[in-house]
């Protein structure tokens, strides 16, 4: 018997590109439709697309443990705000996509299509979870989003297909490594040295992606790095002793741009002193500047890593398609929602026949 592939949805991922794409779709009340419509017709792609297997529509609920823990490195002052702080409460598109979401979740409740929502939990976690469960055997796990983060999942029998510019992408974990040359899993170790300005999740300062894969690529992981740049200070450390918070104001005030490495110094951090005596000339940096910072910012380049990696572990059910396709239903709802496109191909949301349980 054939294994069954699946194709999980980061399904706030797609809602989001949706309200951008299709801004300004009304219905004839006044309300918008641009997330529902939107995220019916990338259903119906991804069943043209993958035929054969059972997609799986995956909710955010919340990010509880990232959360907390951002916000004890906020209390310590290791960053200066939480995890996803930055996010604008009163942006229109993200308004409108809390406020369609229930219709949309309720449309695709009338077809056989199964969706995935934890308490606390984010669809990250969720969907890295299902990949563990469900690869293997000759299975094909497919996941669906434009969101980076998931191409640390990619491993054999896990993909990542997303869209962009109008073109389609299938990343494997192949042709990661012919753009990296490192493996999936280390992608996280880069997120931890160049952080994720998108959920606002802090880096080193002055280290971008480019130079963070390089480093990764050199030594292996991120804590091995941390290992090699502070190795190249830890000499000095003894001539030139870490700052009280006096002398971390004066650090500070050496430079004075927007993109000040030494903005969020603090008088625990190490190598203060150090970084002083270099900015002042009176020693010569026996490295780069952003080899100094690594070494500078160890506690948050371990909790950017804390706040990248994806949970594995999640105990999840195996999930399988329902058997309440109603085509007359389905018609009918669609109908309600103005969504006279997806009419025409509703028997796309009838999945039943690639249940092969």
């Amino acid at each position: 018997m054939e294994s069954i592939g699946y194709v999980l949805i980061d399904a706030y991922n797609m809602a989001y590109k949706a309200v951008h794409i299709h801004e300004g779709r009304k219905l004839s009340s006044g309300g918008d439709s641009s997330v529902i419509y939107g995220v019916m017709q990338q259903i119906a792609t991804v069943r043209t697309i993958f035929p054969g297997h059972i997609p799986i529509v995956v909710w955010d609920s919340g990010y509880d443990e990232r959360t907390k823990l951002s916000e004890e490195g906020v209390r310590a002052g290791v960053v200066p705000e939480r995890y996803k702080q930055n996010r604008d409460e009163t942006d229109p598109f993200k308004q409108s996509v809390h406020d369609q979401v229930p219709f949309l979740k309720s449309l695709i409740s009338c077809t056989d299509i199964p969706q995935v929502i934890r308490k606390g939990c984010e669809a990250d976690d969720l969907i890295a979870s299902y990949c563990e469960l469900l690869k293997g055997d000759g299975r094909c796990v497919v996941c669906y989003t434009s969101d980076d983060d998931y191409l640390q999942l990619l491993t054999k029998g896990v993909v990542r297909s997303s869209k962009n510019s109008g073109e389609r992408i299938m990343d494997t974990e192949e042709s990661f490594f012919k753009e990296y040359g490192i493996s999936p899993s280390k992608w996280v170790d880069v997120g931890a040295l160049c952080g994720d300005s998108g959920d606002n999740i802090f880096g080193v300062p002055g280290c971008g992606c480019v130079t963070a894969v390089k480093l990764v690529k050199e030594f292996g992981t991120y804590e091995k790095v941390l290992e090699k740049c502070q190795s190249k200070y830890v000499g000095l450390r003894a001539e030139y002793p870490d700052l009280d918070e006096a002398g971390v104001d004066t650090l500070r005030s050496t430079k004075s741009d927007k993109r000040n490495p030494y903005l969020h110094c603090k008088s625990w951090m190490p190598f203060t002193g150090v970084a002083l005596a270099i900015e002042q000339h009176r020693v010569k940096n026996p490295g780069k500047q952003v080899e100094l910072c690594i070494a500078m910012y160890e506690k948050r380049v371990r909790l950017a890593y804390l706040l990248k990696k994806m949970v594995k572990d999640i105990p999840l059910p195996v999930p399988k398609l329902f058997k309440r396709w109603n085509k007359a239903q389905f018609e009918a709802v669609c109908a309600g929602f103005e969504l006279r496109e997806i009419i025409p191909i509703s028997d796309l949301f009838a999945c039943s026949e690639i249940d092969r349980d």
